[in-house]
């Protein structure tokens, strides 16, 4: 009885053997490309659009198309900004470099739903600390900012911490903007050169530049309106003011 018992558990040892020896190998299958580079969700967004194929992409009927609102976009589709105050729907395409061709590289925009983000092959920038930037998607190189700074309120800047002045060089503070945590530029308790005024905008921002038009910071406006102040990265160290109706 012994010996019929033995032989036959044989087989079925055999078969369990050869179901479980291949866990470890589907676990490490699993597991591949965890952690092999892909981006990490900024800490300014809550979530990232999911990556689809064109064909997937293709299948939405929202893609492509022009938005003015996260509404406007079916899911997962994020209204994505481009220059010139045009935005599209649009899906991440990629999770990292290795997914965009040569000479691009892939990184998280943020779309009109303030907490997601859509990943797109992009140029890398040239523009250097401290210069004037598009956070939008372009294929100007020098409206971008180079790898490893952040396009914050219109300028590049180095990333930072709140609570640690150090981390900004001088000239600037450590605000949360656009891309996250990064240095931008600030006049407070500074002097502007001649011709130039100490011009505050949100978040706790300011700037040394020459103006256009009355300065409303310093004089108030009428009755029924409110100093508005708009500068143009690609006109650098120029701002414009003028009192306007909310």
């Amino acid at each position: 009885m012994q010996t019929r018992l033995q032989v036959r558990w044989q087989p079925l040892l055999g078969i369990l053997t050869g179901l479980l020896l291949p866990l470890p190998l589907v676990l490490v299958i699993g597991t591949a490309g965890v952690g092999s580079g892909q981006k990490a969700v900024p800490q300014h967004l809550e979530r990232v659009s999911p990556t689809l194929t064109l064909d997937e992409r293709r299948a939405l009927l929202t893609f492509e198309r022009s938005c003015q609102k996260a509404e406007d976009c079916e899911s997962p589709l994020g209204c994505v900004e481009f220059i010139g105050d045009q935005a599209l729907c649009m899906a991440s395409e990629c999770q990292t470099d290795l997914h965009c061709r040569d000479g691009f590289t892939c990184k998280t925009l943020r779309s009109k739903d303030p907490g997601l983000g859509v990943r797109l092959c992009v140029v890398p920038g040239l523009a250097e600390e401290g210069a004037p930037c598009f956070y939008s998607f372009t294929f100007k190189r020098e409206w971008l900012c180079r790898p490893g700074l952040l396009c914050n309120d219109g300028y590049c800047g180095r990333p930072c911490q709140p609570d640690n002045p150090e981390s900004c060089p001088e000239g600037s503070s450590c605000e949360d903007g656009s891309e996250g945590l990064a240095c931008i530029p600030t006049c407070m308790g500074s002097v502007c050169a001649e011709g130039q005024h100490c011009v505050r905008f949100g978040r706790g921002r300011s700037m040394c530049a020459r103006l256009q038009g009355e300065n409303c910071q310093q004089q108030p406006c009428p009755e029924g309106t409110r100093c508005h102040t708009s500068y143009n990265p690609l006109r650098p160290g120029e701002v414009a003011m003028e009192c306007k109706a909310p």
